[in-house]
C-alpha cells in the first residue's frame, strides 16, 4: 500500500514538493494544488497532519494560521481515496516513537506537543494553554508574576521590548 503524507505546515506544505501556504489557503485550495503536485504518483491512501484538534480523523477546530472550510470538510470526496487526519503534532511524533515514554515538542508556526505512552498517541495543545495565561501580562506594563519559570518571565520581558521598540 502506498500512503501519501501530508503535514499541513503554516508557511508551506510540508512534502518535498511545496506549495504556498498561509491566511489564504481553504481545505480545498490545499487539495486541489496537492492533486495537481502529486498527479505523477502512485498512492492508495492518504495521511494527512492537521494543525490543530483532531476527534474520529475530523478536525474539530479551524487553524488559525490558514483560510476557512478545513472543519466539515469532506477530503475522502475531494482526494477520492480513504484519508485519516491526525494532530500534525502527533503524526510528527509517531514518525520518531520508538517504545515506551515520549513527549514531542515540536516547534514551527505554533508550539505541537504530543504525549506517547506504550504506543497511545494523547496530542495536546500546551502552546494555547501558556499562550492564554500569559496574554494578559504580555499587554500588561507590570513586572510578570513571579509564579512563572524564569524561561516564560523572560519572554514576557522581551515581548514587552519589542512592543515599546516597535511603537
Amino acid at each position: 500500500m502506498k500512503i501519501l503524507t501530508i503535514d499541513i505546515g503554516g508557511s508551506g506544505e510540508e512534502i518535498p514538493r511545496k506549495f504556498e501556504s498561509g491566511p489564504r489557503l481553504t481545505a480545498k485550495k490545499r487539495v486541489v494544488g496537492v492533486k495537481v503536485i502529486t498527479k505523477d504518483w502512485n498512492y492508495d491512501v492518504v495521511s494527512l497532519g492537521y494543525s490543530g484538534p483532531v476527534l474520529r480523523s475530523r478536525p474539530v477546530l479551524a487553524p488559525h494560521n490558514l483560510g476557512g472550510g478545513w472543519v466539515g470538510f469532506d477530503y475522502q470526496r475531494a482526494f477520492g481515496k480513504p484519508v485519516k487526519i491526525i494532530n500534525d503534532a502527533a503524526m510528527q511524533a509517531l514518525g520518531s516513537y520508538k517504545k515506551g515514554k515520549m513527549l514531542f515538542l515540536g516547534l514551527g508556526t505554533g508550539l505541537g506537543t504530543c504525549m506517547v505512552v506504550d504506543g497511545i498517541v494523547e496530542p495536546m495543545e500546551l502552546g494555547k494553554v501558556l499562550a492564554q495565561h500569559i496574554i494578559p501580562e504580555l499587554e500588561s506594563k507590570s513586572e510578570p508574576k513571579l509564579g512563572h519559570d524564569s524561561s516564560t518571565n523572560n519572554l514576557i520581558r522581551r515581548y514587552r521590548k519589542q512592543r515599546e521598540i516597535a511603537l
